[in-house]
């Protein structure tokens, strides 16, 4: 029996320290208080982790009270204007925290640079001019940029090393050498197009790429088949660069490790990992942290149970039970059946996510598109089409609001491999589509070891598209500088 209490008691050593602090001051504990003290941001994730708390943590006679009261301010409009404040918060400690990494990182890699490369003196000054040529324009990305990619190299590569590095000669020339001027003005964009046109006046069958420019949409991706680098030999250095649009978060080496217990203890003593998971959960106080273990719950159970084969509907299933563990705030629209986009009556994702820029006015940021099986040579069918043609039409009412540096993101789901897109801006009236990420989704339990990286993905992109809400709260009143760049695309086929 004393053995018992003695154990009992180092189990309250483990508890977390907001564990503790609830029982300490549980006379005068609310809700709002709770969440100041340890700083927590996440709505979905303080809510669930409080109320464990007050079920299982708090002592008998103040249980129900708070539970009670917790209930009453969480439906309260006290609850909604908190969490508003919480997420700006949140916002500017974060744009804080990546300008650090993004300096230090930068330093690095220059460090790295100087210490790896071989260049000579005179390669250094070309170098140097290099940058002062490309550091005129805030837009375009320098040899120092590229090299934020490089960290997953063992060295660093010289982009003037012809011996060691035969396939840099093309990049190093695009960035110094007489293409630069073109691209940057936007020539080569404007001279595919023409291209295309030309061949579409003489009915001649062209790829979905080229369908594309002909509404000023030009897409880059590393699937050469599906970009316009398989239309010409270069392209300007800061379309190819991904980091400064998009990058998935680190993943927290303890979801790496909850994981793999989860799918070595499939056939035996898997509830009782399971229970251990979510013991940890309560007693951890990281969100994101969290957060992941809540999704490889949720996952495992659903592929745990029978369900149907792998049907596009299916696979569009398990992407939507991902999204409802990513954007569950309040704060976004979330229109997971068919609705059309608020701009076109012509085109309806499988998908789609909106903000209310006006009490009566909803702007379209994020989309999926379920490729279907069938070929189709008409654009408003074809869903590698049709999603460029949806995010030019999100892009151009952003525009219309007056929101700076307009950005949405799109996502093609084909089987369950998904690739996921942003589209920008970028010179004289150009919509650039760029591939920042793919992955597929598991088809099984047994791979749900896809599943850090998979959420890891979403997270990223649901703190791009609060970056965009936020721009939308501050953006000022009148009209967009950009309104002269507008491209109108295709609400019927182009062929």
């Amino acid at each position: 029996m004393a053995k018992v209490k003695k154990e009992g008691k180092s189990k309250i050593k483990e508890l977390a320290k907001d564990i503790v602090w609830c029982e300490k001051n549980v006379k005068t504990l609310t809700p709002q208080r709770y969440f100041e003290k340890f700083n927590i941001t996440d709505r979905h994730y303080g809510h669930r982790r409080y109320n464990n708390i007050i079920i299982s943590q708090v002592s008998k006679n103040y249980k129900k009270t708070l539970k009670e009261e917790f209930q009453t301010w969480r439906s309260g409009p006290e609850s909604s204007k908190f969490w508003e404040q919480q997420l700006k918060k949140k916002s500017i400690s974060e744009s804080s925290y990546q300008a650090t990494k993004f300096a230090t990182t930068q330093t690095l890699n220059v460090y790295k640079a100087m210490n790896t490369s071989s260049l000579n003196d005179e390669s250094d000054t070309e170098n140097d001019n290099t940058i002062n040529q490309d550091s005129e324009n805030d837009h375009d990305t320098t040899i120092i940029d590229k090299l934020d990619d490089s960290d997953l190299l063992v060295e660093v590569p010289s982009f003037l090393s012809d011996d060691k590095y035969p396939d840099a000669n093309c990049s190093y020339w695009c960035l110094q050498g007489e293409g630069s001027e073109e691209w940057s003005s936007g020539k080569n964009f404007k001279q595919l197009r023409k291209e295309s046109f030309s061949a579409a006046l003489n009915l001649e069958r062209i790829s979905s790429v080229r369908i594309l420019t002909l509404s000023h949409i030009f897409v880059i991706s590393p699937t050469t088949e599906q970009s316009i680098t398989s239309l010409t030999p270069i392209i300007h250095e800061d379309l190819l660069a991904q980091t400064d649009v998009f990058r998935r978060m680190e993943i927290p080496i303890e979801v790496v490790q909850w994981a793999y217990k989860l799918h070595e203890t499939q056939t035996s003593g898997y509830k009782q990992k399971l229970l251990e998971m979510n013991e940890y959960a309560l007693k951890s106080n990281h969100q994101i942290v969290n957060r992941h273990l809540e999704f490889l719950e949720d996952i495992m159970k659903y592929y745990r149970a029978p369900h149907k084969n792998d049907t596009e509907d299916n696979a569009l299933d398990r992407l939507k039970m991902i999204f409802k563990h990513v954007f569950y705030s309040q704060k976004y629209v979330v229109n997971s059946n068919t609705k059309h986009l608020e701009t076109s009556k012509h085109y309806i994702p499988d998908y789609k996510l909106s903000y209310p820029a006006r009490s009566t006015k909803l702007v379209d940021l994020f989309i999926v598109e379920a490729k279907l099986n069938s070929k189709s040579y008409f654009p408003h069918q074809d869903d590698f089409i049709k999603l460029r043609l949806e995010m030019q039409k999100m892009i151009n009412e952003l525009i219309y609001i007056n929101l700076s540096e307009p950005m949405v993101f799109g996502l093609l789901l084909t089987g369950l491999d998904c690739q996921l897109y942003a589209m920008y801006l970028k010179y004289d009236g150009i919509y650039v589509c760029r591939e920042v990420q793919t992955f597929s989704l598991p088809r099984s339990s047994y791979e749900i070891m896809l599943c850090p990286s998979i959420f890891s993905t979403m997270l990223a992109l649901q703190d791009k598209i609060d970056m965009i809400i936020q721009k939308i709260q501050t953006r000022k009143k009148g009209k967009s500088s950009l309104l002269n760049l507008v491209r109108k695309g295709y609400d019927a086929p182009v062929l």
